[in-house]
């Protein structure tokens, strides 16, 4: 604070009146001043305007904030000495900025930008009332950043992108309160991967992606707590093949070319196959073979002998590798004991024996199934065998099955009798007959299940019930075409019979069907059956589906017939087909009796397809054909594809057929004779 001596000769030249008291007042006013840092309040005359009295201090307060920089040190004036001057009342002295009214106080504070606590440094400031923002009287510490209100402290860190705890070097960074994400102040060890908290230490393993522990070369690689899935510290040695774990340089190999788990000669251990044949040994591959190229001969045959081939032998089975002899067989499961004359397949323990003393082909009592024959009169039972002879001692009298078939139209009515003399007149024997069921008038032999209604006649003509069905309906007409089908070894295959309408209809059409012996016999060459088909509107064609019985005795190719009966809106065109069932037995020669004109057919077995399987075409050899000849291909379920006629063949001939417009697959080939007889093939298509 400014000191202002005031000079007594001035008080004593302006002051006129008690100037003694007046220079004791100000003398008092000088001493106060200097004690307490004010103006002292000066007596002064009246300045020439004829007055007296006290005149103010003078102080600068340029600013005007309360805050005064001096006094003014010349003589007392009751005018302001200039701009910035204004008498003294309670103004502080001392203003660090007397040009800025609102800062008067200096001091020296600390840098603090962000207002965290923490100081870029001190720095002497003229400030006002208040502290102003980015400074502090006080400080926690040095500011590494005075930017950031969120970090002060300075550090070298560990860098830990992955927080897996190993470091990928270090870094000074300005952080806050904590250690910021992807550093760390401690580490495991040095980081090969800080993107992969999973991997973090690096080696040079082996490359073992069978894990049967031979490497296939060596890999540096960044891995995590365990060595990973085809990698490894160890090895016993190269590997040829990593993709396989039974593949390596201790492989061990044994021929086993049949692939029936016994080998022949010694193992071989190396890492490649020796050759043709060879595999990797395992428990189940047991040395031995003695033909290793036959899976079905080995050192656990069991050998029976089965000379007649019927699925029974006799005697004990041999376990050895090579046959025992002539007529000896693998034994499997449908090879059964006990066989008593292993020289003809038709005796072994299965066989069903009858009594049959007259060989009428009826038996008496009830079969017995034995390897032996149970007595005199006895015989093995087949197909033609039935049961119920009345006489067992008389070939022609036998158990019979009458029908009345009073108008002889090939169907009865009632229900059969079974007994040995013919119930009356009009009853039938229909033992080598085929006589059907279902006559609705049996004196009159044009009506009868399957005959034409006559309209306008008020007979139910086709006895189904109706009278004169299917009249009003014009242009729907139905017919069914004939079919033929191999016979087949055993089991039964399916005879589908096409039906067709001439359009297609508007409203459902049905018609009923029934099947027919012809030289086929129900039961034992094919399934009888019966039913209805239905046609719904806009559909032309349906199946009959037939069972046909496979058997494997050489015979003429054999029919029977599907006829149809009873439409309904439509009529029946073409209502009987043939259904003829392929000798593929071999060749047979076929008797013929007076009723067959005595005439004998050979049905030859000279028919070649060169080659079989055929790709693009193939040929068929005829040998002993003589005249006109039908070959004709049908696809296996027996729909023809393709005639050809040729006229003419001599005794060797060959047809070459063009198979472009054939499909994979097998078919059939039908070779008929100008004598009417035929023979069927299996020719296979491979494209």
């Amino acid at each position: 604070m400014r000191k202002i001596y005031l000079l007594p000769v001035l008080l004593l030249l302006i002051c006129s009146k008690n100037a003694f008291a007046q220079s004791d007042s100000n003398a008092t006013s000088a001493n106060t001043f200097k004690a307490s840092g004010k103006p002292p309040v000066i007596c002064c005359g009246d300045g020439g305007g004829g007055g007296g009295g006290d005149c103010p201090s003078w102080v600068f307060d340029g600013d005007n904030d309360g805050h005064y920089t001096s006094v003014y040190p010349n003589n007392p004036t009751c005018t302001p000495p200039g701009a910035g001057w204004v008498a003294f009342t309670n103004q502080q002295p001392g203003d660090c900025d007397d040009n800025n009214p609102n800062v008067w106080q200096s001091a020296s504070l600390y840098v603090d930008n962000d207002g965290d606590g923490y100081n870029n440094g001190q720095q002497t400031i003229c400030y006002g009332a208040s502290v102003p923002s980015g400074y502090s009287t006080t400080t926690n510490g040095t500011d590494c950043d005075d930017n950031n209100p969120n970090v002060w402290q300075s550090a070298s860190l560990y860098i830990d992108n992955d927080g897996d705890g190993y470091n990928n070097g270090q870094q000074t960074i300005c952080y806050g309160a904590s250690v910021p994400a992807g550093y760390s102040t401690t580490t495991n060890g040095t980081d090969c991967d800080d993107n992969n908290p999973n991997a973090w230490q690096s080696a040079s393993l082996y490359v073992d992606n069978d894990g049967d522990g031979y490497n296939n070369g060596q890999q540096t690689i960044c891995y995590g707590a365990s060595v990973p899935a085809g990698y490894s510290t160890t090895t016993n040695g190269t590997d040829c093949d990593d993709n396989n774990p039974s593949i390596n340089t201790a492989t061990v190999w044994v021929l086993d070319a049949d692939g029936d788990n016994y080998y022949s000669g010694d193992p071989v251990t190396q890492c490649t196959s020796p050759g043709a044949g060879y595999i990797v040994k395992t428990d189940q591959e047991q040395p031995g073979d003695c033909n290793d190229n036959d899976a079905s001969v080995n050192p656990t045959n069991l050998w029976v002998l089965d000379h007649d081939n019927d699925g029974y032998y006799s005697g004990d089975p041999v376990a050895q590798c090579t046959s025992p002899g002539t007529g000896y067989v693998v034994k499997t499961d449908q090879e059964q004991p006990g066989d008593c004359n292993d020289n003809d397949a038709s005796i072994n323990p299965a066989t069903i024996w009858v009594l049959d003393g007259d060989g009428d082909n009826y038996y008496s009592g009830d079969p017995l199934t034995q390897c032996t024959s149970p007595g005199a009169g006895y015989v093995v039972k087949t197909d033609q065998e039935q049961p119920g002879d009345c006489n067992d001692n008389d070939a022609s009298v036998y158990t019979i099955t009458w029908v009345l078939d009073a108008d002889n139209d090939g169907y009865y009515s009632g229900s059969p009798v079974t007994q040995c003399t013919s119930p009356g007149a009009g009853w039938i024997n229909i033992a080598g007959k085929t006589v059907l069921p279902g006559d609705c008038i049996d004196n009159n032999p044009a009506v009868h299940p399957g005959a034409v209604e006559i309209c306008g006649n008020g007979i139910d003509d086709n006895c189904n019930g109706k009278t004169d069905e299917g009249c009003a309906v014009k242009g729907v007409q139905i017919y069914i075409l004939n079919k033929s089908i191999l016979e087949g070894k055993r089991n039964t295959r399916l005879m589908k019979f096409q039906v067709k309408l001439n359009k297609k209809p508007e409203n459902l059409i049905t018609v009923n069907y029934t099947t027919q012996d012809g030289t086929a016999t129900a039961g034992s060459d094919y399934t009888a059956q019966s039913g209805t088909i239905n046609f719904q509107p806009g559909v032309k064609a349906a199946v009959i589906s037939i069972q046909v019985q496979g058997d494997k005795t050489p015979e003429p190719n054999e029919t029977f017939k599907v006829l149809l009966s009873n439409p309904v809106n439509a009529s029946i065109s073409g209502g009987a087909a043939t259904g003829t069932i392929v000798n593929d037995d071999g060749t047979a020669t076929i008797a013929k009796t007076d009723e067959m004109s005595k005439e004998t057919i050979l049905i030859p077995k000279n028919i070649r397809l060169l080659p079989n399987p055929a790709h693009q075409n193939f040929t068929v050899a005829l040998t002993g054909y003589a005249g006109n000849v039908i070959i004709e291909i049908s696809s296996f379920d027996g729909r023809q594809l393709q005639q050809i006629k040729i006229p003419a063949v001599t005794s060797e001939y060959t047809q070459q057929i063009d198979l472009a417009k054939y499909t994979s697959g097998v078919y059939l080939v039908t070779v008929r004779g100008r004598e009417g007889d035929s023979k069927t093939l299996k020719l296979v298509v491979v494209k």
